[in-house]
């Protein structure tokens, strides 16, 4: 084959040792368990880029971005016989995501999003050990540790509810602009009734309030003297 980068990603994935050794897997346990969250942070990204959050997280997204994408008759079928071996679908469909992807950097970079790269992470985790089970309640273990990942809903839940600024959440999540957030996760903010009120209690004291209306119905026109 020639060193086309569908044919370099192709060569990582069969070195990687599905069933490996327990010692070398659990030599990496820290790694793996970032490498993955990595991942299924940028395959939440992905999926909402393409309306496919009921595909996440283990999916082939260059079927939503170019369905008609194709690999040289060669590497097809060295791919074609790779996932002959390869234990799970889940391993399957991400593997062959991580193939087509690569060549559809090349065919058509231009179809790509401005997001950052899918499977690399995942990649990186399969190469420090592939194993992992995911069982049908999409709970995964690592070989080291458990955990049931939620998506990316539940992530700008709990950083929105807890005050983290919304700009500094459009960031972490890869938005290109902070109105994508705002028209996804901007009703998971506390209002501006709200945090006047927390900020008037907090200085003041509750008993500040007790002589004024509601503050949700003086909103921004509520000045105190």
């Amino acid at each position: 084959m020639t060193d086309s980068p569908s044919s370099i990603m192709l060569d990582r994935l069969r070195g990687v040792e599905w069933i490996g050794d327990w010692d070398h897997t659990m030599g990496h346990t820290m790694s793996r368990r970032l490498l993955m969250r990595e991942y299924l942070r940028r395959a939440a990204l992905w999926a909402q880029a393409y309306s496919a959050e009921d595909e996440w997280p283990f999916f082939d997204v260059t079927k939503h971005i170019d369905p008609k994408i194709q690999l040289s008759p060669e590497i097809a079928a060295a791919l074609d016989e790779f996932l002959g071996i390869v234990p799970e679908w889940f391993l399957r469909d991400t593997c062959a995501g991580a193939v087509r992807m690569a060549e559809l950097r090349l065919q058509n970079q231009a179809a790509l999003p401005d997001l950052p790269d899918l499977y690399e992470p995942l990649v990186l985790f399969y190469e420090r050990g592939g194993e992992f089970l995911y069982d049908n309640g999409g709970g995964l273990d690592l070989t080291g540790v458990s955990f049931r990942p939620k998506g990316m809903q539940h992530w700008a839940t709990v950083t929105l509810s807890n005050g983290v600024p919304i700009h500094e959440v459009s960031r972490w999540m890869g938005h290109s602009s902070i109105k994508i957030t705002v028209d996804r996760y901007g009703h998971l903010t506390l209002d501006g009734s709200d945090r006047c009120r927390q900020v008037i209690e907090a200085t003041f004291g509750v008993h500040m309030l007790s002589g004024f209306p509601a503050l949700r119905e003086l909103g921004a026109e509520l000045v105190l003297a």
